[in-house]
């Protein structure tokens, strides 16, 4: 079974390995130099593969005892990408630091009985980075980023089949909310009729300490951006209630397979947020469960959602 290890090693005398989970979007090795202590510190995450050897240029081949160490030996090279372990016996392994990595030696990654693999913890380590089956994924653990690399022209950059912009996926989706400021905004088709500018109906929840806005998308889908347009035609105070609304995406239920795609930032009639990934999902929220929160509640026209279907 994958897993996820965190090696600390401050002043290379003494490590502590966790175990993390879903670790999006973090430089996954770093090194300094202390100019008082002259020592030198650092950490790596890796990601463990068990039953599996990379077979490519061995950069070092260190005696170490554990598997902990052999690790923390790739920290100490820059071109360190990736490890095989082979335990011999209970005090001692065969340890070999590699050059390459599994994304870009895919074909050199083969069984081995009593080996276990381990790859620098990126987002190409996880399905939900580039979506297609065939795709390929390229690390860069210089700065956390990667690409990816799609089979086919009809692609967009998540691996996704292009789709037209003007298809809405939330378009006459039902809608529900925390609850509506008074009577008068009980309907909540206008947030997703398509109508939007001026003469627009808006949807108004009530001033509370979490208001939130559900669309039900009826399908599964991978989102990749979603539009509001605010209410017109008043104040900057009433304007600016859209700012620091937070969009997640969710699966089956609100609280099942939730990611979050955004927070709202610009505007105040328009904003637009592109998720940092394709986020599978069945339905998307808007929420403001931030005390800071300006105006504490969801005030808006119409919320557009674009990705593809699953």
């Amino acid at each position: 079974m994958d897993s996820h290890h965190w090696l600390k090693l401050p002043f290379m005398v003494w490590w502590l390995v966790t175990v993390v989970k879903q670790c999006h979007g973090q430089i996954r090795r770093t090194t300094s130099d202390s100019l008082t202590s002259k020592a030198t510190y650092g950490y790596i995450s890796v990601k463990k593969h068990d039953g599996v050897k990379l077979d490519v240029e061995i950069l070092n081949k260190p005696q170490k005892s554990t598997h902990q160490e052999c690790i923390a030996g790739c920290r100490d090279f820059p071109n360190c990408f990736s490890i095989n372990v082979n335990q011999i016996d209970a005090d001692s392994v065969d340890c070999e630091l590699l050059e390459g990595d599994r994304f870009r030696n895919i074909a050199n990654m083969t069984s081995a009985v009593g080996y276990t693999h381990y790859s620098i913890n990126h987002d190409c380590e996880y399905e939900d980075t580039c979506i297609h089956p065939n795709k390929i994924c390229i690390p860069n653990y210089v700065n956390g980023s990667h690409q990816c690399i799609c089979p086919d022209e009809f692609v967009d950059e998540f691996c996704l089949k292009r789709r037209d912009d003007t298809l809405n996926l939330a378009y006459q989706k039902p809608a529900t909310q925390s609850a509506p400021y008074n009577h008068d905004f009980v309907d909540l088709t206008p947030v997703t009729n398509g109508i939007y500018g001026e003469g627009c109906q808006h949807i108004h929840t009530e001033k509370n300490y979490a208001p939130w806005l559900r669309i039900d998308l009826g399908t599964w889908n991978y989102i990749t951006k979603v539009d509001i347009y605010n209410r017109v035609g008043t104040t900057t105070t009433y304007l600016n209630r859209i700012l620091n609304t937070e969009i997640y995406v969710y699966g089956e239920s609100p609280d099942k397979e939730r990611k979050l795609c955004g927070v709202t930032k610009g505007g105040p009639e328009f904003i637009s947020t592109v998720c940092p990934k394709a986020l599978p999902g069945k339905g998307v929220e808007l929420s403001k469960p931030s005390p800071g929160s300006n105006g504490k509640t969801i005030h808006i026209c119409e919320v557009l959602v674009y990705g593809a279907e699953r």
